[in-house]
């Protein structure tokens, strides 16, 4: 019987990152951990297939949606 990993306490993670130096900072994917470290550690590990200059997590919990639907609200303009 296999056994399933807990994930209780993880949290969406967004991975941004930058190729140049004066280049933008765009979103690359996303990772699931426990806490900020471990994510920052996955995301290191799952996005490595560029030599970027750096590399930043954010829970998904910390963004404000502006447009979209949240819950039963929608927020922002059409």
């Amino acid at each position: 019987m296999s056994k399933v990993a807990n994930t209780d306490g993880y949290e969406n993670y967004e991975v941004f990152a930058r190729e140049k130096l004066d280049g933008q900072l765009a979103h690359v994917g996303c990772v699931f951990a426990p806490n900020r470290e471990l994510a920052a550690a996955q995301a290191g590990l799952t996005y490595s297939e560029r030599p970027w200059v750096e590399m930043c997590v954010a829970p998904a919990s910390a963004f404000i949606r502006c447009i979209g639907e949240q819950g039963d609200h929608v927020l922002g303009y059409a």
